[in-house]
């Protein structure tokens, strides 16, 4: 089940919190729809509040799966780290 989480004009951040048999806590997919290097400022402003809610609802693991390198790129800059394991061929990425 996904929960909207966030939406704006840029773009939609939905979380996955029915994740049967996987890893404690939650899956973040941030649909981007105007991305430039020039919102990441705004963008990373929005994600420490996110995070911050998270972690106040007792949510520790933060999870994404990023469908290309250049998205895994971007999940980096948001101070994900490689997990080493894969869920259907995608890297699972863990917030630290």
């Amino acid at each position: 089940m996904n929960h909207k989480l966030i939406e704006t004009d840029d773009g939609c951040l939905y979380v996955e919190n029915d994740v049967p048999h996987m890893l404690e806590g939650v899956f973040i997919h941030w649909e981007i729809y105007k991305w430039c290097p020039s919102k990441v400022r705004a963008y990373k402003k929005m994600w420490l509040e996110i995070t911050d809610y998270l972690h106040e609802k007792g949510i520790k693991g933060i999870y994404a799966l990023p469908p290309s390198p250049f998205e895994e790129k971007l999940i980096k800059m948001f101070n994900f780290e490689d997990t080493g394991l894969t869920y259907h061929g995608f890297k699972i990425m863990r917030h630290k």
